[in-house]
């Protein structure tokens, strides 16, 4: 099966301490060690809530005394407004790894430039040289624009290590094209945004403090849930009575996917963590009549 990572957007703002705690123990103690997180999480368009998703993880590690987790953090942004402004220079990633790995030490996997529209070769030069330098964990990229200035700079660096990206995945949208430059026979590829951003088949299903309520637009459910997507999603359903949500399906559809290597999901519950590694162990015996359905146009 496909690596999965827990993601941690809404920690720290719809997620709570507590519960993040307790979601990492269930994660942990099943075999999840890759963990999704970023210097502007939560992006709830509060200044003081910056890196307060990266200090609920630290806290997790240090009580716990693990240094066996594959942490993946993304750094550049320099807002948790969903906004793009970021800072990309050597010093600030220098700085920004330094602080880091104090804080998660072993368990830094994957420093990951994150949000990168710059049109400047030589920004970007000085961006992978700085990035690939550091020994002591791997390198990735997520919401890169010019991928093919990435593509090009990159060639000038004789590197060895595997890198990772993230890239934006489901069974309603992929991004996986226009990173097609970048990626390589080691590059290891971690899809987001699995479960639709959180969309619900049932419109009137969704809680105040959801994904989509917090983050989407009112008319985002509608703009999705056309006759033509539910009869897709229809079809799935009819699997197995075991496929009962959006996050079933995101599931299936990752795993498979040849070009992953993993998936983040980011259950905001103690029930959704429990339901999620439940439907991976049935996802191993309904996965080939998925991957009959696409095999034959029927999707």
């Amino acid at each position: 099966m496909k690596k999965i990572a827990l993601g941690t957007s809404l920690w720290g703002w719809s997620v709570k301490k507590k519960t993040c705690h307790n979601l990492l123990d269930i994660f942990y103690s099943n075999g999840g060690r890759y963990i999704d997180t970023a210097s502007n999480y939560p992006i709830n368009n509060n200044e003081k809530s910056r890196y307060i998703s990266e200090d609920i993880i630290s806290e997790w590690l240090k009580v716990n005394d693990i240094s066996d987790l594959k942490v993946i953090y993304k750094v550049g942004s320099i807002s948790n407004k969903n906004s793009p402004i970021n800072n990309l220079s050597s010093k600030f990633l220098i700085d920004e790894h330094k602080r880091i790995k104090e804080k998660l030490n072993k368990n830094l996997k994957v420093f990951m430039i994150h949000w990168d529209n710059r049109n400047d070769s030589s920004l970007i030069f000085k961006t992978i040289k700085t990035i690939t330098s550091f020994n002591d964990c791997n390198y990735g990229f997520s919401g890169i624009e010019n991928v093919n200035l990435y593509n090009n700079e990159f060639k000038k660096f004789s590197v060895q290590k595997p890198y990772y990206l993230e890239i934006k995945s489901n069974i309603s949208f992929s991004n996986l094209s226009h990173y097609k430059p970048l990626i390589s026979d080691k590059s290891k590829i971690f899809s987001y945004g699995i479960s639709v951003s959180g969309l619900k088949v049932n419109k009137h299903k969704y809680r105040k403090n959801s994904y989509v309520n917090l983050t989407k637009s009112k008319d985002y459910h509608d703009r999705l849930m056309n006759n033509n997507f539910l009869k897709k999603i229809n079809k799935i359903k009819k699997i197995d009575k075991s496929v009962k949500s959006m996050y079933h399906i995101g599931i299936l559809h990752s795993e498979s996917d040849a070009k992953l290597y993993g998936y983040i999901v980011a259950p905001s519950s103690l029930k959704q963590m429990n339901d999620i590694i439940d439907f991976r162990i049935k996802t191993q015996s309904i996965i080939n009549q998925y991957q009959y359905l696409i095999k034959n146009n029927n999707l």
